[in-house]
């Protein structure tokens, strides 16, 4: 961890451009902290309008066959997403698919 100062101590000053603090409201900083509380109660539509991206991840999917339901396995860094139902799109093979 460190701060402004650091980075541009490590990459260089010119490689760094640094912008004002954006807040929600008069209380509400928008951080990475932030960010990844609203991916946890499944804000994803929140998370997007403040998003230079759309929030995305990669997953191996298990379809069980009895209750027809997609089980998604990801990576240990990704958060994972409060149980619901989501509106997505799956690319395989070049292709994609809305789900």
């Amino acid at each position: 961890k460190g701060n402004l100062d650091t980075i541009k101590e490590t990459i260089g000053e010119q490689n760094v451009h640094s912008v004002d603090i954006v807040k929600i409201g008069e209380n509400i900083k928008v951080s990475t902290t932030f960010l990844k509380s609203c991916i946890e109660i499944g804000d994803i539509e929140l998370v997007n309008s403040l998003n230079l991206y759309t929030y995305s991840f990669s997953a191996n999917i298990t379809i069980n066959d009895n209750t027809k339901l997609i089980n998604l396995t990801t990576d240990s860094n990704v958060i994972p997403l409060k149980d619901g139902i989501y509106l997505s799109y799956v690319e395989i093979n070049e292709m994609t698919y809305y789900a």
